[in-house]
């Protein structure tokens, strides 16, 4: 059995092949990718955490993007700027 992380790694690897089957640009999939990898950790590190995607609700988004935006983090020990948890939100999407 696989664990949670490697589940979430092929997800992501997958939806970034997507993304280029769909010819997105190599900049916007890495933006993407770079939202959806704190979101990942984020989730594993729950205890209410989902078991696949279709768990995910819009709950785990809002916390996430408070925690996101609030939380300190070592490059930004104030938290992160609205308008970069706007980006990530929008990437999300």
């Amino acid at each position: 059995m696989s664990t949670p992380d490697a589940m979430w790694e092929l997800l992501l690897t997958s939806w970034n092949r997507s993304m280029e089957a769909a010819n997105k640009t190599a900049k916007t999939r890495q933006i993407y990718l770079n939202a959806a990898a704190p979101f990942v950790a984020w989730l594993l590190d729950r205890d209410d955490a989902p078991g696949d995607v279709a768990g995910i609700e819009r709950s785990h988004v809002e916390q996430f993007l408070i925690d996101f935006r609030t939380l300190p983090s070592p490059r930004r020990p104030e938290g992160r700027s609205a308008a970069y948890a706007n980006q990530v939100y929008r990437a999300l999407q």
